[in-house]
């Protein structure tokens, strides 16, 4: 049986999710469907986390606030966006980059964080690997500016990875706007691959056309990349799409191969067989959690620093690690509410040898 957890959303989104179960039942399926109720000002990860696969429709994120997406790349660690459109496929890294969503102003001047780090990345390349194979892809590009410190040690890991050509971003945009044929897959850091989607998806048409598909160790989120379209609402010229493509994406990696690609016959895309994230470093029993936070770190409690298995490591003025023991993901961010988290990685067995080595 079809068992996934779907998400409405906002404006358009509530009756793009009808129109999808809509179409499921008029399909030959027993499936069970859970709401999940969250949005950008109520987000429980404990509501989200069971589910294996979700769909969604898209969310409002007002001035201030974190959107829903944010969280669900976050706290389900969904570290690859796989974006296909025009037949090419992009893959973007999904948690890293300046999407890291740490601003900071001081005066005039404003500026925000790139992180990269290892373990995410090499995450991230083997997932390629895997993906180009499966899907039988014969050429990958790597496509972002290595003349960038954190670019070039982006391009280096994948290397170890995958045989690929590297061009720069700026000059591999613009081909990809002229000479969209010439590429199969696109491997990028997080902005670029938001950036080169949207031209691929606007190449057949509409961007309301294209659907992404997040993907986590444990969790698979399907939905459509536009945003609410509120303007559309009730409305005849609401395109669906970007639902339907997301819907065929689940089917097909849920057992529904045919029902997936009849959907889709005449479409620019090629439906992508999609295995969960494995993490080539952290293969041992979680047991807890490092993060990365910049502020004072004097604002955490002592108390609870030292009597709930929280080590200190500091990285720079202002940046600390923070190791966490046994903990619950959403005690974690209770306990470091008063600190900006970069970023959140698990903390297994076989790292607990020498603290912070």
């Amino acid at each position: 049986m079809l068992e996934f957890g779907y998400i409405k959303g906002d404006g358009v989104g509530p009756e793009l999710i009808d129109h999808m179960l809509h179409i499921l039942n008029k399909f030959d399926i027993k499936y069970k469907a859970h709401e999940i109720n969250i949005n950008y000002n109520s987000f429980n990860l404990n509501e989200v986390a069971p589910h294996k696969f979700i769909i969604k429709g898209p969310n409002k994120t007002p001035y201030g606030y974190k959107s829903v997406n944010f969280y669900l790349r976050k706290y389900l660690d969904l570290a690859v966006n796989i974006r296909p459109a025009n037949n090419i496929v992009i893959l973007r890294e999904n948690t890293q980059d300046i999407y890291t969503n740490e601003e900071y102003g001081y005066g005039d001047v404003f500026f925000s964080k790139k992180l990269l780090t290892k373990n995410v990345t090499e995450r991230f390349a083997q997932f390629c690997k895997t993906f180009i194979s499966n899907n039988n892809y014969s050429n990958a590009t790597i496509m972002c500016k290595d003349n960038l410190l954190s670019d070039k040690y982006f391009i280096d890991i994948l290397n170890k990875y995958i045989k690929t050509s590297v061009e720069w971003q700026d000059n591999g945009l613009a081909k990809l706007s002229q000479n969209p044929e010439k590429y199969q897959v696109i491997i990028t850091p997080n902005i670029i691959g938001d950036i080169a989607s949207n031209i691929t998806s606007l190449q057949e048409g509409n961007i309301a056309y294209a659907a992404s598909i997040q993907v986590g160790e444990n969790n698979i989120v399907f939905e459509p990349v536009h945003g609410t379209a509120d303007k559309h609402v009730n409305k005849q010229t609401l395109i669906k799409t970007g639902i339907e493509r997301s819907l065929s994406f689940l089917l097909y990696n849920t057992g529904y191969k045919k029902l997936a690609l009849s959907m889709y016959k005449n479409a620019k895309i090629k439906i992508p067989s999609i295995t969960p994230l494995s993490n080539p470093v952290l293969q041992e029993n979680h047991i807890g959690w490092d993060i990365l936070v910049f502020g004072n770190v004097n604002n955490i409690n002592c108390y609870k620093i030292f009597h709930n298995g929280i080590e200190t490591k500091p990285l720079g003025k202002n940046y600390y690690k923070l190791r966490f023991y046994e903990k619950d993901l959403n005690e974690l961010l209770t306990l470091c509410k008063d600190v900006s988290i970069l970023n959140i990685e698990r903390l297994c067995f076989k790292e607990t040898k020498a603290l912070f080595s």
